[in-house]
């Protein structure tokens, strides 16, 4: 008996020892965060600075707003992301500063780079010529906006968002950017997944005023409201350098109106790649140029398909060429 009290009491005191043992390294892997105090540029960059080794999650000041006078490097407003950054925002805004005199864009994640943003606005970006992404540029990394937003930013292409990589839009939006050609809010090449949100008076100097998707594409629960462009003015697809040999759009959920091209597309433009659109509106969208047609959808290249979608009130028509899209009204 007292043998079998022994062996009892080695075995609890070693459960036991095993459970604190276990406490103290469990706590011991809590990452810490870095808060940055309201406006603090320095701080701002050191701790992206450090997040990219760390991945240690970096905390903005509630409400305030970070003002870029000048850029961490020639065509970034703030360091490079090549590591795991997570940047919460708490209904903060990082911008490119009205004084600034030079020309950035606020964020760069480079390949490989992971960059989460959270309840943050992020404004007025801007580079010049043939550069991507005002706001944002995702060279290939995997960039992902959580109730945030990307407003007034300028580009070449992709006037709020530019993304070689993978992009997720989670109940954010991207609102009032311009591009020089395509995608005044957003430029597609690879995979990209919004839900809810929106994309909102955005406007393209050639094609796809709110999305130019040149890969795989999926909007669900959105609104492509009050974009502008030559073709396609809410969402245009084609073929670009570097996306995938066969892309897609696939939109669900979404209302697509008061969009505005000049000549083909008001609504929605294929080119290169399909395009399906499924328990969806498209409405009240115009093409303006007299010559011009397919107000709500144009049918170029890539076969547009309707599931359950209700496609009216567009201005001079609803699809064209004329019994292209079967099931649209003309």
């Amino acid at each position: 008996m007292e043998a079998t009290l022994r062996r009892a009491s080695v075995t609890a005191g070693a459960g036991l020892g095993l459970c604190l043992g276990l406490l103290p390294l469990g706590l011991a892997h809590a990452q810490p965060t870095v808060p940055v105090p309201c406006n603090d540029i320095p701080a701002l960059r050191a701790a992206i600075t450090n997040a990219n080794t760390s991945g240690d999650p970096v905390e903005l000041t509630p409400g305030c707003t970070y003002s870029l006078v000048d850029a961490d490097n020639p065509d970034d407003g703030l360091p490079e992301i090549t590591g795991n950054v997570r940047i919460s925002g708490f209904g903060s805004t990082i911008e490119r500063a009205a004084t600034a005199t030079v020309d950035f864009r606020i964020l760069h994640v480079k390949e490989g780079g992971r960059l989460t943003l959270n309840t943050l606005t992020v404004t007025g970006g801007q580079v010049g010529g043939s550069n991507s992404g005002g706001g944002i540029y995702n060279e290939g990394g995997n960039t992902a906006l959580i109730a945030s937003k990307v407003t007034n930013s300028k580009a070449g292409a992709g006037g709020g968002i530019f993304s070689k990589g993978t992009l997720s839009l989670d109940q954010s939006e991207v609102r009032g950017n311009e591009s020089t050609h395509g995608g005044g809010g957003v430029v597609n090449v690879n995979n990209m997944v919004m839900r809810g949100g929106g994309l909102f008076d955005n406007t393209a100097g050639l094609a796809g005023g709110g999305l130019l998707d040149g890969g795989i594409a999926s909007v669900s629960g959105a609104q492509i409201t009050g974009n502008k462009a030559d073709l396609g003015a809410g969402a245009a697809t084609a073929r670009l350098i570097g996306g995938p040999s066969n892309g897609i759009l696939r939109i669900s959920g979404t209302t697509v109106s008061g969009n505005t091209a000049e000549f083909r597309g008001g609504g929605v433009l294929t080119g290169a790649w399909p395009a399906t659109l499924a328990n969806s509106r498209v409405e009240n969208n115009a093409v303006t140029d007299p010559g011009g047609s397919g107000g709500g959808i144009f049918e170029g290249i890539g076969q547009v398909s309707l599931f359950a979608t209700t496609v009216t009130g567009n201005t001079p028509d609803n699809c064209a060429p004329p019994g292209a899209v079967s099931g649209c009204p003309v």
